[in-house]
């Protein structure tokens, strides 16, 4: 064989050639915004205007997005979710969690409720308080919350969402992220 014949590749390879740091590419971070799962829907101002948002439990976190009015004492923008519960059977309980973010003039807060059936299995148009939890500066975090679950007497839970802001007739955007284990 003769080196000529290996020269034109050889000049083909070296000018192919060279360092990476020769070129110089900068990826971008992702942003790290949250998608909503699921968006107010106004009204949603009492139980039976309640957005229904899902089947629970989920493992997975989702995130409810909305926001309220804070106009005064008086006057105030609470909004209501509603899930039905589907746990595996034999399970009498749900645990579930939530973070409520929001903007740090706000403090936010929250009632868990079911509804209350009579004795034919008609819903009364009562609710039961399971729990209520406030939060400060915007944040609320609420981890394994027991909610009782029987298929005809305590089959759903109420979401019910306040806030109370700094500023009168301010909208206020906020997360709700739940998710169960």
């Amino acid at each position: 064989m003769n080196i000529r014949q290996f020269v034109p590749v050889f000049v083909l390879l070296l000018g192919c050639g060279g360092s990476a740091s020769d070129v110089d590419v900068t990826v971008p971070d992702p942003p790290v915004e949250q998608e909503c799962d699921y968006l107010e829907i106004e009204p949603n101002n009492q139980f039976d205007e309640a957005n229904f948002v899902d089947l629970l439990p989920v493992l997975d976190p989702y995130i409810i997005c909305g926001d309220f009015l804070f106009v005064d004492e008086g006057t105030k923008d609470i909004d209501f979710y509603h899930f039905f519960l589907n746990p595996d059977l034999g399970q009498d309980v749900v645990y579930m969690n939530f973070m409520i973010t929001t903007s740090p003039d706000v403090f936010p807060s929250i009632r868990l409720a079911q509804t209350v059936y009579d004795e034919e299995g008609f819903e009364t148009g009562d609710y039961t308080t399971l729990g209520v939890f406030v939060g400060d500066k915007g944040f609320l975090v609420v981890l394994d919350f027991p909610v009782p679950y029987d298929f005809l007497n305590n089959n759903d839970l109420f979401i019910q969402f306040e806030g109370v802001g700094a500023q009168p007739y301010q909208p206020y955007p906020y997360e709700i992220e739940y998710w169960n284990f």
